[in-house]
């Protein structure tokens, strides 16, 4: 069976080496993408949703430099609090840096595997539970223990806010 089809036109065609005839180059059912069968709202991709965009993100960016600015404003009162000195507190800070320099490899790594929009949401919940959580804290373990959920969560903020941006 022989299942040759005739060019439109000449430029879609060439020379078969071993027929002589013309082949079409390009069949329009081989090269067409699917269409995803989600339909998006009309503002999307528009001014006012990268805007919008813009705006979240930049928020987001000043509360990320808010919460790692935020223990080492609060050490005096949270050494009064559980009774101990300001010098055993630093690790709140260099943990909550640390573990967040430390995770933001992990999400990124998992954001170029998956939907970036869901792992910054829950990326944001995780800080946003970590930070309520450590002001529950009253003792020096628990006051060490959530600022490292806190920094898991952070960590998800670099890696993904730009590139949901530019996406």
């Amino acid at each position: 069976m022989n299942f040759q089809v005739e060019p439109s036109s000449s430029r879609d065609a060439w020379p078969d080496a071993t027929t002589g005839s013309r082949l079409r180059r390009r069949q329009s059912w081989h090269y067409r993408p699917r269409m995803s069968s989600t339909r998006r709202p009309a503002f999307w991709g528009g001014v006012g949703h990268i805007r919008y965009t813009v705006v979240v993100f930049v928020l987001l960016a000043s509360l990320d430099n808010a919460a790692a600015a935020l223990y080492p404003a609060l050490l005096r009162v949270m050494a009064q609090d559980i009774g101990t000195d300001v010098g055993s507190l630093g690790w709140v800070t260099a943990s909550t840096i640390l573990v967040s320099a430390l995770t933001a490899v992990a999400w990124g790594y998992l954001g170029d595997r998956g939907n970036r929009k869901n792992l910054l949401f829950w990326g944001t919940i995780v800080w946003s539970a970590g930070l309520v959580l450590t002001t529950t804290a009253d003792s020096l373990l628990g006051v060490l223990g959530w600022p490292i959920v806190t920094g898991t969560g952070l960590g998800s903020i670099a890696p993904f806010g730009f590139s949901v941006i530019s996406d």
